[in-house]
């Protein structure tokens, strides 16, 4: 499993981060070259942004895991930022 924490360190300060999203990445595929993964994302409610507390489920398919795991998480964070905004309106 890979896990994914965002972190928001306001000014660069340290003693005041907070962890504001996170995404439970599985391997549901056998770890075949071309994989599957189920993904759990979550993001905590913001201010600046107005949106809620919220998580959702979704699974990323036919992923190569020869290509750096930068590219797994890109397609995590769209699919999540494209839930998550689409329920803000």
């Amino acid at each position: 499993m890979i896990v994914v924490k965002v972190y928001l360190w306001p000014n660069g300060d340290a003693d005041r981060a907070r962890e504001i999203a996170t995404a439970d990445i599985a391997n549901i595929s056998d770890l075949a070259g071309l994989s599957n993964y189920a993904v759990l994302a979550a993001e905590k409610s913001s201010d600046v942004t107005g949106l809620p507390t919220q998580s959702a489920g979704f699974e990323i398919h036919s992923h190569d895991r020869r290509k750096s795991v930068w590219g797994l998480v890109a397609k995590v964070a769209m699919h999540a930022a494209m839930q998550f905004n689409r329920r803000a309106g």
